[in-house]
């Protein structure tokens, strides 16, 4: 029963402690506590009006800041009040400070007014304030360009001794400063109330938004008391891509083409990158049929690529381009268009054009250039058929012409011959299919005949000849009494089909 009973008290105890405990603090919290004092200098005479003191409830951890005021009496002078919140007993700390010197007290709160004096006796160390000049904050600043940061380093309390300002950025891949520049700056000594300015080339890399810092520190920095900062951030520099422009887009107005043979043609434009012309990465240009495109893929008849054009000339803006193409003879009659683009280190991209025309071009070629039907002798006629090589040159198909003559147009002979005599026109024939006998292949005419069963088609194929290709045999037949060498005019000819 004894031990029941001590249980029960010690119980009993504990929850009147604790009730105790509640109580007061609900009886004492923290409250308004008034604190007054003066602030003098090292001589006691009470300082100007105007002169800031801070007090500090470093318990409670409240704060208050007020300043000097009294009326000119030199006994009130320095004369300074305020209201703290608090608790009595609460350890509290009074700083007062003008430009170059300060001082502190400490005490402690008491239930009713305290009394804390302060006297300014100890140098204050530097305090570097620093402000960005240049640009502004919310700035929009054009990809790449080169632009200047500047800051103002202001001095307070006391001489800076060896100072430096860094500038920092939030996103290094948006913004930075450009190859070679530091990102701390060295500025010696900035003396009391006096500044420093410097500025650090910085450039934007990439579409975004960032922060930029430039924070300032001497050797001599201490405790501060200005509101002002050592640090000063830029906000919302924002880094923007003006794409390329492509301008001036020029070429030729007509292209003739040149008969079995590639003819370059060049176009040419200026690219205008206000990001600088460092940012412009790439230039490529397409020369099209216009009815074709400009996706489609490469091909002789239509379409030509050019990925590399070549830069000619550069400003800070501007660049001039030149890309050439090898046309081929067989390239598409008509409407072209030549289409230049330009790509910067964004992958944005702008084109230009300029049209062209693409002229008829009417061709053939004929191989061997020589029709030799070796040594015959009189009367005799050809065993073997000649073979001569019809190719279109150009971009129309065409239909063979066949026109014969020994020693000028419309002498009505096939060859005229050294020992005398001549090989008249019907003595001397071809035929488009191999290996007919003489008595069955074409005569020939002493003016431009059409070939029937003969049409040369526009080439289509890049890597090797088709139907724009083909074969014609030769036979001749000679006449008794013919001696020495015989010559003729064999014009092939050719026209649109």
């Amino acid at each position: 029963m004894e031990n029941a009973s001590l249980k029960k008290g010690i119980v009993l105890t504990i929850w009147l402690i604790a009730l105790l405990w509640l109580v007061d603090i609900a009886i004492s919290p923290p409250g308004p506590h008034n604190v007054v004092g003066r602030v003098t200098t090292l001589s006691g005479n009470g300082v100007q009006n105007g002169i800031p003191v801070f007090i500090n409830d470093t318990t409670f951890g409240s704060f208050v800041q007020t300043y000097t005021n009294a009326p000119p009496i030199p006994q009130l002078l320095g004369s300074y009040s305020a209201t703290i919140t608090g608790e009595d007993n609460d350890a509290i700390i009074v700083i007062a400070w003008n430009a170059t010197h300060y001082g502190q007290n400490a005490s402690v709160l008491a239930p009713t007014t305290t009394s804390v004096n302060v006297v300014i006796n100890t140098s204050r160390p530097s305090e570097p304030n620093v402000t960005i000049l240049f640009p502004a904050n919310n700035s929009v600043v054009n990809k790449t360009v080169h632009f200047n940061l500047t800051a103002n380093i202001s001095m307070f309390g006391n001489d800076g001794i060896n100072c430096n300002a860094t500038i920092s950025f939030s996103n290094l891949l948006v913004i930075n400063v450009t190859v070679g520049e530091n990102l701390t700056h060295f500025l010696g000594n900035i003396t009391l109330s006096n500044h420093s300015t410097t500025t650090w080339t910085v450039a934007g890399k990439a579409n975004a938004t960032a922060n930029i810092t430039v924070a300032a520190n001497c050797e001599s920095d201490g405790r501060k008391f200005e509101n002002t900062s050592n640090r000063y951030m830029l906000h919302n520099v924002t880094i923007q891509n003006l794409r390329p422009i492509v301008n001036n887009v020029g070429s030729i107005p007509l292209i003739e083409l040149v008969p079995g043979n590639n003819l370059s043609i060049t176009c040419n434009a200026t690219i205008t990158d206000y990001n600088t012309e460092h940012d412009i990465r790439i230039v490529n240009a397409s020369l099209y049929q216009e009815i074709i495109g400009s996706t489609s893929a490469d091909d002789f008849n239509y379409h030509y690529s050019n990925s590399s054009c070549v830069n000619l000339s550069s400003n800070v803006f501007e660049r001039n381009y030149t890309c050439s193409f090898d046309v081929a003879y067989f390239a598409n009659n008509g409407s072209w268009v030549c289409n230049i683009s330009a790509f910067d280190y964004s992958n944005s991209t702008l084109s230009n054009y300029t049209p062209t025309f693409v002229n008829d071009l009417l061709a053939l070629d004929v191989s061997p250039s020589a029709i030799d039907f070796g040594i015959m002798s009189p009367s005799q006629t050809s065993s073997e058929d000649v073979n001569v090589t019809i190719t279109n040159f150009g971009n129309l198909p065409l239909n063979l012409t066949i026109d014969v003559y020994g020693s000028a147009d419309g002498d009505n002979v096939s060859m005229s011959c050294a020992g005398g005599g001549n090989i008249s026109i019907k003595n001397e024939r071809y035929s488009v299919f191999y290996g007919l006998p003489f008595s069955e292949m074409q005569n020939t005419s002493d003016d431009p005949a059409l070939v029937t069963n003969f049409t040369l088609f526009q080439r289509t194929n890049d890597m090797s000849y088709g139907n724009d290709r083909n074969l014609t045999f030769w036979k001749v037949s000679v006449p008794a009494g013919i001696r020495g060498i015989c010559n003729g005019t064999v014009v092939f000819g050719a026209r649109a089909a």
